[in-house]
């Protein structure tokens, strides 16, 4: 009965995302699935280590793709919403004043409030200085 409702997630799963994931997926799994069962793996993330770590993302290659997959889709659409948020904040304070890749780089900055407050900035100060520094020389 699992076995048989795996197979339906399986063709499902490589239907939806046959643009990212090859049919092959099915295969790799099974083989991936019986290597595994005595590892005690218990998250994506875990199966996507053991694969890289052991050098199976070759024979592995669709596996460790769906596992790249799971782990940057967002659980909710409130992050991507949020990004979106902001930069209409952003575009509306600065309007055409600067470039598109500055623009998108100041609204990462601004979504990953968390990751931007716990960086030093002393040192990312220092760090633009001497780059700038060495262009000028």
């Amino acid at each position: 009965m699992l076995s048989s409702y795996f197979y339906v997630w399986n063709w499902d799963f490589v239907n939806e995302y046959q643009s990212d994931i090859s049919s092959e997926f099915t295969s790799q799994f099974m083989s991936l699935k019986e290597m595994i069962m005595d590892k005690h793996l218990r998250t994506i993330g875990e199966l996507a280590k053991f694969i890289l770590e052991n050098n199976y993302s070759i024979s592995y290659s669709e596996v460790l793709g769906a596992c790249m997959l799971f782990l940057v889709l967002p659980v909710t659409v409130a992050t991507a919403e949020r990004s979106f948020s902001k930069l209409k904040l952003i575009k509306n304070f600065l309007r055409n004043s600067i470039a598109q890749d500055r623009l998108t780089n100041i609204a990462i900055l601004n979504v990953e409030q968390i990751r931007t407050s716990e960086l030093n900035l002393e040192k990312v100060i220092n760090d633009f200085a001497n780059l700038k520094a060495k262009k000028m020389i």
